[in-house]
């Protein structure tokens, strides 16, 4: 953890608001909540993201340039060295990469370089946060509930893997998340097949035609760098996820929304789509001693497991903003305005109208199914006190993909595109109701 914490700021912004910079690889409805909760929080929001997102209609976003999936860390520095920010907020994994390669960059200035140490927290963490094997030390130091979990560098180590960690096991791709790069294995033999197709980067016909179908640059990004991938075995553990998401700073919390996952999209392992407020000691715990060993600041959600006898045993750690951060189930506050707090934002004192319970998340729970019986209720996670998020949210789950042609034009002409955007880990192929 950085010995040195950055110093409480005074706002930046001509309007007394502190600046908070939202940084997105994808295209996804997720930006528009957190941009919500940002301005709600008191930050004159700006956005780092490719041409068209939808959170850039938004009359006080202020968009700065676009996210390059093929060059992003060249995007980022612009940006950075540009314009002044007193927080950063990556709200995906490929943005979270950005601002790590950006803060290595030597061009990078000295100003950027602290904003984002400020944002993120220790930088002698930023390479281990990904790594599932990493957290499965802090639980250990810590004497965390935990699965057994290894690194497996070859196939070599495969067998004394499985040994250690058991059968059946969870083979996982580092850097995966919303239970894609996942493979449960019951034998030697299944796993080796396993671990050759999860160390294997994305194929270019794959991704080109992932591409074609979402529409989103990024996809064939993975084809062409070919970087093999990391993998851990995992303890194969039995029990209902959960989830926590945190605000923190320089390594302490600041406060927390956790919840229970009720549905998730694509099986036992995929991404969460409701969700219920949580009360969990041991889960509070996990998440401080795993904020403290990494020295995190800014917004990081972790996953568990609650076991049969109410333990949570702890999976892994996703250093940037998550899908539920938004939330207003928050405690002690909503998890932006506690960061803002930091930055010289008095708390609000306004009441603040908490959803109901469960929560179906937009545009997940509309994914998964689109004649759920949450859709148009007080369940869904639409906010009703901003019509205008509200009309962005909706209007632009409901767009189809332009065919090609259009597409070809759209990218030509620098135009806004009409997306049917995709929530988190998520392909919204379903029919709308």
């Amino acid at each position: 953890m950085s010995t040195h914490p950055d110093p409480v700021r005074r706002p930046t912004a001509a309007s007394g608001r502190p600046r908070l910079l939202l940084v997105a690889a994808h295209r996804w409805l997720q930006t528009v909540h957190l941009a919500h909760a940002a301005h709600a929080a008191g930050f004159e929001v700006a956005l780092l993201a490719p041409p068209g997102h939808p959170a850039g209609t938004l009359t006080w976003v202020r968009t700065l340039g676009h996210y390059s999936a093929a060059r992003p860390r060249h995007a980022t520095v612009r940006a950075l060295n540009r314009h002044a920010f007193d927080l950063l907020l990556p709200v995906d994994d490929l943005a979270l990469e950005a601002l790590v390669a950006a803060h290595a960059d030597p061009g990078l200035a000295p100003d950027a370089v602290r904003t984002i140490e400020r944002s993120l927290g220790d930088p002698g963490t930023f390479g281990r946060r990904r790594e599932r094997a990493a957290l499965a030390a802090v639980a250990a130091a810590r004497a965390l509930p935990a699965p057994p979990t290894v690194a497996v560098r070859g196939p070599e180590d495969l067998p004394a893997a499985l040994a250690h960690v058991g059968l059946p096991a969870m083979l996982k791709a580092d850097g995966s998340s919303g239970g894609r790069g996942v493979v449960m294995v019951d034998d030697e033999r299944t796993a080796l097949e396993a671990y050759r197709r999860l160390r294997q980067p994305e194929r270019l016909g794959r991704a080109v035609g992932g591409l074609l179908r979402d529409d989103d640059p990024n996809l064939i990004r993975p084809a062409f760098t070919r970087q093999p991938r990391a993998i851990t075995a995992q303890g194969f553990v039995a029990g209902t996820p959960a989830t926590t998401t945190v605000a923190c700073w320089h390594g302490e919390v600041l406060g927390a929304v956790t919840l229970r996952v009720v549905r998730t999209s694509g099986g036992d392992t995929g991404p969460a789509t409701v969700v219920e407020p949580l009360e969990h000691p041991g889960i509070a715990a996990a998440a401080a001693a795993a904020v403290e060993a990494f020295g995190l600041s800014g917004v990081c959600g972790l996953d568990f497991l609650l076991l049969p006898d109410g333990t949570a045993s702890l999976l892994e750690l996703n250093p940037r903003a998550t899908p539920t951060a938004h939330l207003l189930v928050a405690r002690p506050r909503p998890l932006l305005s506690l960061l803002a707090e930091r930055l010289g934002v008095a708390p609000s004192e306004r009441p603040v109208d908490e959803p109901q319970a469960p929560i179906a998340l937009f545009p997940q729970e509309a994914v998964r199914d689109p004649r759920s019986v949450y859709r148009g209720t007080a369940h869904e996670d639409i906010p009703a006190d901003a019509p205008d998020v509200a009309a962005v949210l909706v209007d632009w789950f409901a767009r189809p993909l332009p065919a090609l042609p259009a597409r070809a034009v759209r990218r030509l002409r620098g135009a806004r595109p009409a997306l049917r955007p995709q929530d988190s880990n998520l392909d919204p192929k379903a029919p709308k109701a």
